[in-house]
């Protein structure tokens, strides 16, 4: 029971590791379109 709450936990760390590096590519495509245009 334990091992399964801990592959779901993975799981979720997963995911949330991954959409925050896309919002941080995000961000940064971003800031350098926003400097590119001045």
């Amino acid at each position: 029971m334990l091992r399964g709450i801990m592959h779901e936990m993975n799981i979720l760390v997963t995911v949330a590791v991954i959409a925050g590096l896309y919002i941080s590519l995000f961000l940064v495509a971003e800031k350098v379109f926003m400097e590119d245009e001045d």
